[in-house]
């Protein structure tokens, strides 16, 4: 787990995409992000990491890309269907 605390450019800069995927030893197109705002999807799609939406509660109404897959429950399936594709 990353965030802001342990870089010096917050999203939507791509640096705590890269120390994420440094820690975890995969490279972006191996890896799968679940992101909850609009700009953190863009953001980690932007740095070439396939990417769900799961919007939290502050996020609920906002509008996310129209090619996104949203999800409201995280599921095993999700990560299943991830390394199938």
């Amino acid at each position: 787990i990353c965030d802001r605390s342990h870089v010096t450019a917050p999203k939507p800069a791509g640096e705590v995409y890269e120390l994420a995927l440094r820690r975890a030893g995969v490279d972006a197109g191996s890896a799968l992000a679940i992101e909850d705002t609009p700009e953190s999807v863009e953001a980690a799609r932007a740095m070439g990491i396939p990417t769900v939406a799961f919007p939290g509660w502050a996020a609920q109404e906002r509008r996310f890309p129209s090619d996104i897959q949203i999800v409201t429950a995280l599921q095993p399936d999700l990560l299943r269907a991830r390394q199938s594709a």
